[in-house]
């Protein structure tokens, strides 16, 4: 029951998905969908960090091996 339910859920998210993408035809509907989604998504993982780093993530050397 819980089951079907769901998946009818997804269904109609799923189509309405398709209805959407159906109508993006110019590179500037794709940029405004696509700016569209990523705001959504940065808000569902709660935002972005404004600290900026160099991109570099901390290395340590390998461990050789365990005699």
């Amino acid at each position: 029951m819980l089951s079907s339910y769901l998946q009818g859920i997804a269904s109609r998210q799923l189509a309405a998905r398709r209805e959407e993408v159906r109508h993006v035809s110019t590179p500037e509907q794709f940029g405004k969908r696509r700016a569209r989604i990523r705001k959504a998504l940065v808000c569902m993982i709660g935002g972005l960090s404004d600290e900026k780093t160099d991109g570099m993530a901390e290395t340590y050397p390998r461990p050789t091996s365990i005699r």
